[in-house]
């Protein structure tokens, strides 16, 4: 998997409603299915401290967990009577 961007439409700790992150501009406007992956380099998310770095990472952790949570059909009986999806943080993105 890679991301392209993130776009967070609620608040989240110290990211704010309307957040957007591009990861890899040049490929914005492309179609993901016409994209050559051959071109895709990784490269390091870097910032000053305090910057936001970390709660970047924790919200996209958080998105992926929710969607997971959401998407498995072989949950324990206690994690079902216990996850509520309305309650996720970030609960709006992209």
């Amino acid at each position: 998997m890679k991301l392209l961007k993130l776009h967070i439409n609620s608040d989240y700790g110290s990211i704010k409603k309307g957040f957007k992150l591009q990861f890899r501009a040049p490929y914005e406007d492309q179609i993901p299915s016409q994209l050559d992956w051959t071109d895709f380099h990784p490269f390091c998310f870097a910032g000053l401290n305090g910057s936001g770095k970390s709660n970047v990472l924790e919200a996209l952790a958080n998105i992926f967990y929710h969607i997971e949570s959401c998407a498995n059909v072989n949950q324990p009986e206690n994690f079902q009577n216990n996850f509520k999806p309305e309650r996720c943080k970030p609960n709006a993105f992209e």
